[in-house]
């Protein structure tokens, strides 16, 4: 008797299910990429066109700027020298400061310091003269020596000045508790009088019209008598006015 057996050899070589329809993805998906890659060598990304169009420039913003730059060089670097700034001023020790002669139209005007003294009596003279650190060119000074002491200067004049101008005070050689006091004269009558101390000044302006003798008196009436100068009153740039 034959049995009938099933056939190994033929059971072990039966198609699998679904082998051909796998191999088949496999291949498309083989060729799509190689399609692909091949489209990408020869053109390149495609961008899209309406990308390329919507695209708006922003405004362009031109910014000019002004730049200092400081250099600070090495001993051994090759030093360009800026512009030396102007120097600040700094404190020093004050020292008199002399005023120009008032400028005067010729024929109207004279200063004082210019005419002859035709008398005169203690110290007397003419120099540029400092009054509390102000030095005055065209001045007239007089002497001032003990307390009670008198010094004059006497002009002859034409009568036509109308008034004289000065600046009055204490030569700066003085002792500070030094006081004098003027006196200006026409024709022997009293004009004016002040007292003036150390480091103080004053203008003054004196009527004079129709004096032909001008005197000008000093007397010390305060002070150490010990301390004294040649020129210790001082009337600074006196002009006749015409």
């Amino acid at each position: 008797m034959t049995a009938n057996l099933p056939v190994p050899y033929e059971q072990y070589n039966a198609p699998k299910p679904g082998g051909p329809h796998k191999i088949a993805i496999i291949v498309a998906i083989l060729v799509t990429a190689v399609v692909v890659g091949l489209v990408m060598f020869f053109w390149g990304p495609v961008a899209p066109a309406k990308l390329t169009s919507a695209t708006t420039t922003a405004p362009t913003t031109t910014v000019t700027e002004s730049v200092t730059a400081t250099v600070t060089a090495s001993p051994s670097a090759n030093v360009v020298i800026a512009p030396t700034p102007d120097p600040t001023p700094t404190a020093t020790t004050a020292l008199p400061t002399e005023t120009a002669p008032t400028d005067m139209p010729v024929g109207q005007s004279e200063y004082l310091a210019d005419l002859d003294i035709d008398r005169g009596g203690g110290n007397y003279g003419v120099d540029p003269l400092a009054i509390n650190g102000q030095i005055f060119v065209k001045s007239v000074g007089l002497g001032v020596w003990n307390i009670g002491d008198a010094s004059f200067a006497e002009y002859t004049l034409d009568g036509k000045a109308k008034r004289l101008e000065a600046t009055i005070g204490l030569n700066d050689a003085l002792s500070p508790d030094a006081v004098v006091e003027f006196t200006i004269s026409g024709n022997g009558r009293q004009l004016m009088r002040k007292r003036m101390k150390y480091a103080s000044q004053e203008k003054i302006s004196v009527p004079i019209e129709g004096n032909v003798k001008l005197r000008i008196t000093t007397v010390r009436v305060g002070g150490e008598n010990a301390n004294g100068n040649n020129r210790g009153a001082v009337l600074g740039d006196a002009i006749l006015i015409r």
